[in-house]
């Protein structure tokens, strides 16, 4: 099946530009902006490093981020990630990404995000696109993905092997930090003629 025969809707992000309010203009509303750096190699979302527009007029709903919404980096890496069902405050997803509203009853947001972000579409993505230093999928190319629905249980299920995939990762970036510091310090120490043991 096809990603487009599955979701509700598939679009490209804003152009911020044509809203940037102008120094002259008054502001109607500031958003958050999604980033390429806010986003890690599995989607996961830094939100401190968002930007902010100020909007100069209204932008349509359709480019506002609605919870569950689902993203995907045009270029590479062709990162995917989603919104959470708490959003905070008004945010834009801009036009280096693709946006995508599922029908709940059938796809889970994260779940979409997780297989968008699978070796198997990565390479899919790698081979579809023109080989350059800077490739480039276009919206036309993401709707034609295919997808086997399975069964929101098991998609659930995927949602937490994910999960704790993560967890574990986190911990073991944490526990290499920590052992590169403490070889820094023994290196250093040894350097400065320090006895170590």
């Amino acid at each position: 099946m096809k990603l487009i025969e599955i979701v509700k809707y598939i679009g490209s992000g804003l152009v911020l530009s044509r809203y940037q309010a102008k120094k002259d203009q008054p502001v109607k509303q500031t958003y958050k902006v999604l980033t390429i750096k806010s986003l890690d190699d599995y989607g996961k979302m830094d939100e401190t490093q968002f930007e902010e527009l100020s909007a100069g007029r209204d932008i349509p709903d359709k480019y506002i981020v609605q919870p569950g919404d689902v993203f995907i980096r045009n270029s590479t890496p062709f990162t995917a990630g989603y919104f959470p069902d708490e959003i905070n405050q008004p945010m834009l997803i801009p036009s280096n990404f693709t946006i995508f509203r599922v029908d709940r009853d059938i796809l889970i947001p994260q779940y979409l995000s997780i297989y968008l972000n699978s070796l198997t579409i990565k390479e899919f993505f790698n081979r579809v696109t023109s080989p350059s230093s800077m490739k480039f999928i276009k919206a036309n190319t993401i709707k034609e993905v295919e997808i086997e629905l399975i069964s929101i249980e098991k998609q659930q299920g995927i949602i937490e092997l994910h999960e704790l995939m993560q967890k574990e990762l986190q911990l073991l970036k944490s526990i290499f930090q920590k052992k590169e510091e403490l070889y820094q310090k023994v290196i250093n120490a040894k350097i400065r003629g320090e006895d170590v043991k």
